[in-house]
C-alpha cells in the first residue's frame, strides 16, 4: 500500500503520513503533496511472511502437476478407495465408495521441503472438494501425521488446522470458520468478512499459506481468488502469554492430500488433487554438512558377469530420520581393468539385495551398503560412459540447475526410504571399478 506525506496550506495544522486517501476536506485553498511516496507492504498479502516486498524471484523448492500421466511424485495410501489420473482435467481423483466399511485415500509427497530460517515459505495447493456430508471428512495442506497447516473440512464443518507434535504427541488446534480473524468468507460483506466473497470448496480453489517459522512467528492461510491473495486466518506464535516454546516441531513438511469416510457414508465421494507448489521466497542457498561414501581403494568393486549392472554404493535414509533432508551432489567413477568399457547409471527406487546397510556416520540423516549383490525395479535417473584408458574416471557434479533435484525421498505411510544406487556395467567378465559419491545433510 502507497504511504503518502501530505502538508496543506489551510492553517488547520494538517499534515503528516497517510494509507489511502487523505483525510482532509478542501473547501478554499490548495493542498500540495511533499510528493514523498514510502511503499509499506507489512501487513498485506504483497508483503511476504517477514514483510518483504513480494518479487517474482522466488525458488521452487517443488512443483507438481498431472498432464499425461500422475508425476510419480506422490506416494498414495488407499484402504477400499483410490487414486485416478484424469487425463482430460489433467489432475488425481481420490475417490471412496461407501461399502459399509471406513475407507480413504490419502497422497503425500515423497519429498519433505526445506525451510530456511528467515525466507518465507509460500506454499500452494490447488483442489476441488465434494459436498460436504455428515460421514465425509477432506483435507488438503502441508502436513504429515505429526505437523503441519491444513484445511480441513468435516461434516458440515470447514477448519483451517495447525497440527503440532511439541508435546511427544499429534495435537489438532482447530479454527471454525466461523472463527476465522481475517476473512470468514460468507458474503455477509461484513467486518467480518472484507474481501465480500462467499467459499465454495465444491468449486475449484487455489489454498495457499507463508511461514515466518524460526520456530515462533506467524503463519497466514489463505486463498488465491481472482489472482488475489486474500487471507482467512492467521496463526500468531511470538510474544503472547501461550507462546512458551515452538507452535510446531519443524516447517520441512510434505504437501498431502487426504479423503475418508465413515462406515455410514453411502455413495461416491471425490476429492481433485490438482497441482502444488512450494516456493522459497528471497531465493535458497545451500549450505549443509557435507560426506561422500566411496569404495575402499584396497577393494575395489568386483563386476563379474559382462555387460549386466551391479550395485556399487547404495544410498538411503535411516528409518529413525525418514523425515531428514539429504541430496546426492555428485559422483566419481574410476575403471580399473585394462581394455575395458564401462557404463554408469544413477537410480532410484531400486530393491537391493545382499550386502550390509552400515551409517554414513553417527550424525547423518543416510545410511550405505557398498556390499549390495543384485538390484531391480530401479528408475534410472542420469548417466555415462568412461573406460580404462589413462583418462578413464568420470565426474558429474548434480546440485547444479536445480539444488534438490537429487534429493532422497521416502513413503510416509510405509515408513520405507527410497533407495539411491550408483549402478556400473562393464563389457569385460570380472573388471573392477572404483566409485564415489558425494552427499550433503540439509536438515541435521
Amino acid at each position: 500500500m502507497a504511504q503518502i506525506r501530505y502538508t496543506n496550506d489551510l492553517g488547520n495544522g494538517h499534515s503528516g503520513y497517510v494509507n489511502g486517501p487523505i483525510p482532509v476536506a478542501i473547501e478554499s485553498g490548495s493542498l500540495a503533496l511533499s510528493g514523498e511516496v514510502q511503499i509499506n507492504p507489512a501487513g498485506t498479502t504483497a508483503a511476504d511472511a517477514f514483510g518483504r516486498l513480494r518479487v517474482s524471484d522466488p525458488y521452487t523448492l517443488f512443483d507438481s502437476s498431472h498432464r499425461y500421466q500422475d508425476n510419480g511424485l506422490w506416494a498414495t495410501s488407499t484402504a477400499t478407495g483410490e487414486a485416478t489420473f484424469d487425463a482430460n482435467e489433467g489432475l488425481v481423483n481420490l475417490t471412496i465408495s461407501g461399502d459399509g466399511a471406513a475407507q480413504f485415500v490419502k497422497r503425500e509427497t515423497y519429498k519433505v521441503f526445506s525451510y530456511q530460517p528467515g525466507k518465507s515459505l509460500l506454499v500452494m495447493n490447488s483442489f476441488v472438494m465434494d459436498t460436504k456430508n455428515s460421514s465425509l471428512t477432506q483435507t488438503v495442506g502441508y502436513f504429515n501425521d505429526e505437523n503441519g497447516i491444513f484445511l480441513k473440512v468435516s461434516g458440515s464443518n470447514t477448519y483451517i488446522v495447525k497440527r503440532s507434535y511439541t508435546t511427544g504427541s499429534a495435537v489438532d488446534t482447530e479454527v471454525a470458520q466461523t472463527s476465522w480473524n481475517k476473512d470468514v468468507f460468507d458474503g455477509s460483506g461484513s467486518e467480518d468478512n472484507p474481501s465480500g466473497l462467499s467459499l465454495d470448496l465444491t468449486k475449484s480453489q487455489l489454498l495457499w499459506m507463508d511461514f515466518e517459522w524460526l520456530g515462533v512467528g506467524s503463519v497466514r492461510v489463505g486463498f488465491v481468488i481472482n489472482g488475489i491473495f486474500y487471507v482467512a486466518h492467521t496463526f500468531n506464535y511470538a510474544n503472547l502469554t501461550d507462546s512458551t516454546s515452538a507452535y510446531i516441531t519443524t516447517a520441512c513438511l510434505p504437501c498431502r492430500y487426504e479423503i475418508s469416510g465413515s462406515a455410514d457414508m453411502s455413495g461416491t465421494k471425490t476429492l481433485k488433487q490438482i497441482c502444488s507448489t512450494v516456493l522459497s521466497e528471497g531465493g535458497y542457498s545451500l549450505d549443509g554438512r557435507k560426506d561422500s561414501v566411496s569404495v575402499p581403494l584396497s577393494t575395489p568393486t568386483d563386476l563379474p558377469v559382462a555387460n549386466t549392472f551391479e550395485p556399487v554404493i547404495a544410498l538411503r535414509l535411516k528409518s529413525t530420520r525418514l523425515d531428514g533432508i539429504s541430496i546426492i551432489k555428485g559422483l566419481s567413477t574410476l575403471g580399473l581393468t585394462s581394455n575395458s568399457n564401462y557404463q554408469w547409471f544413477l537410480s532410484k527406487g531400486a530393491t537391493i539385495s545382499g550386502g550390509t546397510w552400515l551409517d554414513v556416520n553417527s550424525n547423518s540423516n543416510l545410511e550405505y551398503n557398498i556390499t549390495a549383490t543384485g538390484l531391480s525395479g530401479q528408475e534410472r535417473l542420469l548417466g555415462g560412459f568412461f573406460s580404462s584408458s589413462n583418462q578413464s574416471s568420470t565426474g558429474a557434479q548434480l546440485a547444479e540447475g536445480s539444488l534438490l533435484r537429487y534429493q532422497f525421498e521416502r513413503d510416509s505411510f510405509t515408513n520405507t526410504p527410497v533407495t539411491y544406487v550408483l549402478e556400473v556395467a562393464s563389457d569385460n567378465a570380472g573388471a573392477d571399478v572404483y566409485a564415489l559419491l558425494d552427499v550433503e545433510d540439509i536438515t541435521y
